[in-house]
């Protein structure tokens, strides 16, 4: 079963859920190379193309019981926090409702953490090491 990269929602309703043409997943692909990207399943937490804290909220419990025994690329603090995971540190995963899931920064063009190189190459090793090892 392939991971999963767990999103916030859309960037534009019309595309693809984390379009590797477009925003945040034409960044992630420039980060983690499209081979890597390719190996894992995409969805947003949330339907439509706006935020919603409440609605993601609500949408959490669903995503973890359909989630159950996989391996999950949290994007961002947003979705983490809704998830209500134990807290972690970047580039680190935690095991939890049975499944893994490993918190990375969101590739939105405002997150200033993919500046450096450093964290670039810990998402592309981790990226790379989960596609690596799915089950």
């Amino acid at each position: 079963m392939k991971p999963v990269i767990l999103g916030m929602v859309k960037n534009d309703i019309d595309k693809d859920v984390l379009d590797p043409m477009y925003g945040s997943g034409r960044r992630l692909v420039a980060i983690v190379g499209r081979d890597v990207f390719d190996e894992y399943e995409r969805m947003n937490l949330l339907e439509g193309d706006r935020w919603k804290k409440f609605g993601a909220r609500r949408n959490a419990y669903r995503a973890i019981k359909n989630l159950r025994g996989r391996k999950i690329m949290v994007l961002g603090n947003e979705v983490w926090w809704a998830l209500m995971l134990p807290q972690c540190h970047m580039f680190h995963g935690v095991e939890c409702h049975g499944s893994t899931w490993y918190r990375v920064p969101h590739p939105s063009g405002l997150n200033i953490m993919y500046n450096d190189e450093n964290n670039r190459r810990m998402a592309r090793d981790l990226f790379r090491t989960v596609a690596e090892r799915r089950m």
